[in-house]
Parts: C-alpha cells; sequence; structure tokens
C-alpha cells in the first residue's frame, strides 16, 4: 500500500504540502478541494474526483467522470460514487427529466433540464412578451 506522500507523487508528480477544503462551490452544493505541493503548484479539483483518484490510485481519464449514483451532490460517501463515461452521464443525466407540456402552447416536450419549462425559443420569447417568465 502506498503512503499518501507517495501516491501524490505518483499522481500528480509531486510530493504533498497541503489540502485545503472541501469548500463549496456552487449553489449546487459541489465541493472542491486546493492541493498545494512542495513546489509551490496549486491544483483545484473537485472533492467526489479526488476521493475516486485516492481509491483507484489513479488519475482518471480524459473521459471518465464520477458520478453519484444517488444523485445527491452533497453525499461524497466512497460507496456512493461511480466512474461513468462522459457520454453516459450525459445520458443518465438528461434520463432523469420527462415529458412534461409546454406552458405557453401546451405542446407535449421531453425536458433536457430541470428547469426547462417551454418546448422551444419561441415559446419561452412568447411567455417572456406575456409576463409568465
Amino acid at each position: 500500500m502506498l503512503k499518501i506522500d507517495d501516491l501524490d507523487k505518483k499522481l500528480y508528480g509531486y510530493h504533498l504540502a497541503k489540502i485545503y477544503g472541501p469548500y463549496n462551490q456552487t449553489y449546487e452544493a459541489r465541493e472542491i478541494i486546493v492541493l498545494y505541493y512542495s513546489d509551490k503548484v496549486k491544483r483545484t479539483l473537485s472533492y467526489p474526483k479526488y476521493l475516486m483518484e485516492r481509491k483507484l490510485g489513479r488519475l482518471l481519464e480524459q473521459n471518465e467522470t464520477v458520478d453519484h449514483i444517488d444523485e445527491a451532490s452533497i453525499n461524497n460517501n466512497i460507496e456512493n460514487l461511480q466512474i461513468l463515461s462522459r457520454e453516459d452521464n450525459i445520458r443518465k443525466s438528461q434520463s432523469k427529466y420527462g415529458n412534461i407540456d409546454c406552458l405557453v402552447c401546451n405542446k407535449s416536450f421531453k425536458q433536457k433540464y430541470s428547469y426547462s419549462k417551454y418546448c422551444s425559443n419561441k415559446c419561452r420569447y412568447k411567455a417572456r412578451e406575456l409576463g409568465l417568465h
């Protein structure tokens, strides 16, 4: 088993001096940490990514992301984290939204994002004109 300092040297090429965080970065309560190395190098990354790289003992590949299994970004328990390809992560996030009716034209459409209320930009602009926005 590698010691923490040896793991940092293997993963990042530097010996770790300090770790700050995790800090809440956004309104979604996503957490980040800041790593300071002995060579005055600083690295900021998401806390779940940091935890997963530690568990695996390697850096994540370019196409890999860390996903929260229960969809709760505040639950950073290692058992709640999984690696998904970027494509699978996008599919997973889009599949959780269902069909809803547009607030302007009542046409049924599949939500792309949780805040989607209109089937098109045309309806979104119409809603703004009508004061529905």
